[in-house]
């Protein structure tokens, strides 16, 4: 039996088609076991080597509940929250989910970046208006309160699980 061709070009960026090394990264396993699900189990596989994404999200599914066995509402609550799950996967492989921790590194590292600026707007005020001494510590402190509260909102927006987007 001819092996068939592989297609080379990646598949389209709606992701209805995949690689073998991407549904083994849909399904966290490794590319060998999707293998295996072809030869040995029935995986559906086109003739160029791609994979349907929706046909093996049914496969699995499908293959999943047969070795669960039965109906039951159990049953039906695990059917259920399989497929949420490999929705998710596939959004997020489609990168239209953000891990919420991502939104946090990035909000941390931009609030970085606004408060190395502030500090540098202290000493452009001060050089510009030719301030010294104890009226710099004055907008020093002005400064440092701002940032403190924009730090306190900040936090109370995390401790209430709020996202800013």
């Amino acid at each position: 039996m001819q092996k068939p061709q592989r297609k080379t070009q990646k598949p389209g960026a709606d992701f209805s088609l995949a690689t073998g090394s991407q549904i083994a990264a849909l399904f966290k396993v490794s590319p060998s076991a999707v293998s295996g699900w072809v030869r040995k189990h029935g995986c559906p596989r086109r003739d160029d080597g791609l994979y349907d994404v929706a046909a093996v999200i049914a496969w699995k599914t499908e293959r999943d509940t047969a070795l669960v066995g039965g109906d039951s509402d159990a049953l039906e609550r695990w059917r259920a929250a399989r497929a949420e799950a490999e929705e998710l996967r596939v959004r997020r492989l489609k990168n239209e989910l953000v891990e919420v921790q991502a939104v946090r590194d990035e909000v941390t590292r931009l609030c970085t970046v606004v408060r190395e600026h502030a500090r540098e707007l202290t000493d452009d005020i001060a050089r510009e208006l030719g301030v010294t001494g104890d009226q710099i510590k004055v907008l020093d402190d002005a400064r440092r309160r701002y940032l403190d509260r924009c730090a306190t909102d900040m936090e109370s927006h995390y401790t209430k699980g709020k996202v800013l987007i």
